[in-house]
């Protein structure tokens, strides 16, 4: 055989076992890398089992935290219970309390509006009255002369709340006569008797109507006033009106002014003794 022919033989060996060692460790590698580590794969395992114990212990724990909230909520809730039951009881017995408040509220009431008639004296608020509608009809009878002597000059002030208590305790029956005098009827009077400016601006109409010394601008005031002070719907609402609007305080304003001015330019006359 040639020497090129086993030179050539050879070197095509020596390629075949080459590739066969090349092949042969390529294999080894993919089967070291195919081939499962048990090891590994316990200790991965064992990981696993530790985090989910961890878990499940965390969870135990944050469900007994929520249980202890829940029973200390409900211990809370039993506790507002008993709370609201006392304080039931407690307003319970605050309106009863209020209530013999208001009981004795009017009776007192009652007593002090006896006691200012009794201070001013009951013939004398009549003799006004009754001076007024001898001027209304003309002719008085003898009852309404007596009532008239029985007076004195403080007969001739309006007093608007005292006179609304005749009314309202059935003491006269003439309101027209009220209205006439105070520019409104007895029982608005006994509506609005706690908004004190709108009570002295009637005692100055009735002062000035009494004497005859009315004039137009005060009563174009004074209706203009009423007018304004219908439109509430309560007397409260009327009293913080009356404090807060600047509208109504200059009225009020103006109608005390009108009547100094009359009072001024024509005074009370009072009858000499």
């Amino acid at each position: 055989m040639p020497t090129d022919n086993v030179t050539s033989v050879i070197a095509l060996q020596q390629k075949e076992s080459q590739d066969f060692s090349i092949t042969r460790q390529s294999s080894l590698t993919n089967d070291v890398v195919r081939k499962p580590d048990h090891g590994a794969i316990a200790v991965s395992q064992g990981d696993e089992d530790c985090s989910c114990q961890q878990v499940l212990k965390t969870k135990d724990k944050m469900i007994e935290e929520l249980q202890a909230r829940v029973a200390n909520m409900e211990q809370e809730m039993e506790l507002k219970r008993d709370e609201i039951c006392s304080l039931r009881a407690e307003v319970k017995s605050y309106y009863e309390e209020l209530a013999t408040l208001n009981s004795k509220f009017e009776e007192l009431k009652k007593k002090s509006r006896s006691s200012l008639l009794t201070d001013i004296g009951k013939e004398v608020r009549m003799r006004y009255l009754e001076n007024h509608r001898r001027k209304m009809r003309g002719s008085l009878g003898r009852a309404d002369y007596s009532h008239i002597k029985s007076g004195d000059r403080a007969a001739h002030r309006g007093r608007p709340l005292v006179d609304a208590y005749l009314y309202e305790t059935h003491q006269r029956s003439d309101p027209e006569v009220y209205k006439d005098l105070y520019g409104i009827p007895p029982t608005t009077m006994q509506r609005w008797k706690s908004v004190e400016e709108i009570v002295k601006i009637c005692g100055f109409r009735a002062s000035l109507r009494s004497e005859d010394r009315l004039s137009s601008r005060f009563q174009d005031l004074f209706d203009e006033l009423l007018r304004i002070a219908e439109s509430y719907s309560s007397p409260a609402e009327l009293r913080a009106a009356l404090e807060g609007e600047k509208m109504l305080q200059q009225k009020l304003a103006g109608l005390e002014v009108c009547y100094d001015e009359i009072d001024k330019a024509n005074p009370l006359r009072l009858p000499s003794r």
